[in-house]
């Protein structure tokens, strides 16, 4: 399968990232980054949101391997995998 007939596929698996906590660790890195006092986390909503990798790449400027080793090393949010559920299609969600 190409990345263009599934978007979602990262590593053999369609993955995407919580948006808050995307949001809160790009919030915390540039505070830090310009000395500012570290804001407090955005709560989860209540519904969230699960944005794919390339919108993550895309809002953070990191590559998708970058993105796994920061994973790896507890610096950056995990993914979560998404499943193929019975009744759900991409074009419902």
């Amino acid at each position: 399968m190409s990345e263009e007939h599934n978007p979602g596929i990262y590593g053999g698996s369609r993955v995407g990232f919580l948006e808050h906590e995307v949001e809160n660790w790009i919030r915390q890195r540039v505070r830090v980054n310009s000395g500012e006092p570290v804001a407090e986390p955005v709560p989860a909503p209540e519904c969230m949101r699960i944005i794919p990798v390339k919108e993550v790449e895309r809002r953070v400027g990191f590559s998708r391997v970058h993105l796994w080793r920061l994973e790896r090393a507890g610096k950056f949010p995990s993914r979560v995998k998404l499943i193929d559920a019975p009744g759900f299609s991409d074009a419902a969600a």
